[in-house]
């Protein structure tokens, strides 16, 4: 199986959206939010739209870096020696709409797996977020971290 990224927004500075999907520490909301936008795709299905949220604390040059058909866990281990520990999540069947409907290629209203996500690292205190909708139609989730 072909696993492709495409970028849809490509890393950029922003206030954290309110309310966010989790509890930010006063150094997080004090940095701001990297914010993007990526679609994994295998054999050309659209299977994952993946939204990012990564706290701008010590990370030079982030929103300068090339992402398409590159891991976000490989930039962050070798670019900046984070790697990811652990972390929690949150997992729920919703109903596809709008945009997602559209990223993912179903019909508004055909179901999908939306996953919000904080994921630890070996970074003292630093976290970084991630909202996740999948369709699961045609390929099953898996992964461990």
């Amino acid at each position: 199986n072909k696993l492709t990224t495409l970028i849809l927004s490509k890393p950029v500075l922003q206030n954290w959206p309110q309310p966010f999907l989790f509890e930010l520490s006063n150094a997080e909301k004090e940095s701001g939010c990297i914010f993007m936008e990526r679609l994994r795709i295998v054999d050309n299905i659209p299977i994952m739209y993946d939204v990012n949220y990564l706290p701008n604390i010590n990370l030079p040059r982030f929103t300068s870096r090339r992402f398409e058909n590159r891991s976000l866990f490989d930039m962050l281990r070798r670019n900046y020696g984070i790697e990811v520990t652990g972390g929690e999540q949150k997992i729920w069947a919703m109903r596809a709409e709008g945009k997602v409907a559209g990223y993912l290629q179903v019909s508004e209203g055909d179901p999908v797996v939306h996953m919000q996500r904080m994921l630890m690292t070996n970074r003292p205190g630093y976290k970084f977020y991630s909202s996740l909708y999948c369709s699961t139609e045609r390929y099953f989730l898996f992964g461990s971290f």
